[in-house]
């Protein structure tokens, strides 16, 4: 997949930040979703209105069982969902300005030297 590719996924996506949280209600015991609220969604109960409106992906969800892995990693999935919505954004800016700086680098050293080791040690391909 092309950082493009990945910038289009991100752009498209519900807006962050993105957090993960283990709801402990009577209605869906044993939880863990992401959602777009850094206050634990309430999904049993009237304390808060629509809050399955902020869940954006569930990880684990054993009463009814709907998601459950294998591995047992629920917690550690909801995190890297959670931090990957703020996270690939930020690292995908960062290659795109270091990128910038090696073809800054490359356009200096090839008028200088054309053959400078730098410039096939540092070559960038997608």
């Amino acid at each position: 997949m092309t950082n493009e590719e990945l910038q289009a996924l991100c752009d498209a996506a519900t807006k962050g930040p993105w957090y993960a949280h283990n709801p402990d209600d009577e209605m869906h015991m044993n939880a863990y979703v992401v959602s777009t609220s850094p206050v634990e969604p309430c999904v049993d109960t009237d304390e808060r209105i629509n809050d399955h409106a902020i869940i954006v992906a569930i990880t684990l969800l054993q009463t009814p069982r709907v998601a459950c892995t294998s591995d047992g990693r629920y917690e550690q999935n909801a995190a890297f969902i959670a931090a990957a919505r703020t996270e690939l954004p930020r690292l995908l800016a960062e290659v795109a300005r270091l990128r910038a700086l090696i073809d800054e680098a490359t356009t200096i050293i090839e008028l200088h030297d054309p053959n400078h080791p730098f410039l096939v040690q540092f070559e960038v391909t997608e």
